[in-house]
C-alpha cells in the first residue's frame, strides 16, 4: 500500500544535482526551476526520472521546438517500501513546479524529506497507495 504525493522542493539555491542526464536529455541552466531544482531539456519519449529512484522532477513544458523541459532534484531518499517518485502523478499534479509521490499507507514524503511541502494524501486508483502532490522548498 502508498501514498501518492506532488511536492516542491525548497533550498536556498545552489545545484541539487551533478553531471548531465540520461540519453536524450541534457542539463539546461536555462530553464526556471523552483527550490535549487535542476533544468533538463529531453527529447521526446526521454524522462531524467530513468537516472534514478531518487531523481524525481517535475511534469514537462513542452517548448516551441518541441523539446520536453523538466525540473528534477536529486536525493528523494525513498524507496519501494516508503515512496517514490510517480511520473503519471506528476502529470495530473496542480503545478508545473509540484512533484508527484506514491507512498505506503501512513508514510508522508516529508517525514523522508523535509524540504517538501505536500498536500494530504489520498487513496490511489489502486485503493491501496496513497498519492502526494508536494513542493521542494
Amino acid at each position: 500500500m502508498h501514498d501518492d504525493f506532488c511536492c516542491v522542493f525548497a533550498s536556498s539555491g545552489g545545484s541539487s544535482s551533478s553531471g548531465g542526464g540520461p540519453a536524450g536529455c541534457a542539463m539546461d541552466p536555462s530553464i526556471s526551476c523552483t527550490g535549487g531544482a535542476d533544468g533538463f531539456a529531453c527529447s521526446a519519449g526521454m524522462n531524467p526520472n530513468s537516472m534514478g529512484a531518487n531523481f524525481s522532477c517535475s511534469t514537462p513544458a513542452i517548448d516551441a521546438s518541441g523539446v520536453y523541459d523538466y525540473c528534477c532534484y536529486q536525493g528523494f531518499p525513498g524507496s519501494s517500501t516508503t515512496c517514490l517518485p510517480d511520473d503519471d502523478l506528476a502529470a495530473v499534479c496542480p503545478d508545473p513546479d509540484s512533484y508527484g509521490y506514491q507512498c505506503q499507507p501512513g508514510v508522508d514524503p516529508t517525514s523522508l524529506l523535509s524540504k517538501l511541502d505536500c498536500k494530504a494524501g489520498q487513496l490511489d486508483v489502486d485503493g491501496v497507495h496513497e498519492d502526494y502532490w508536494c513542493s521542494y522548498q
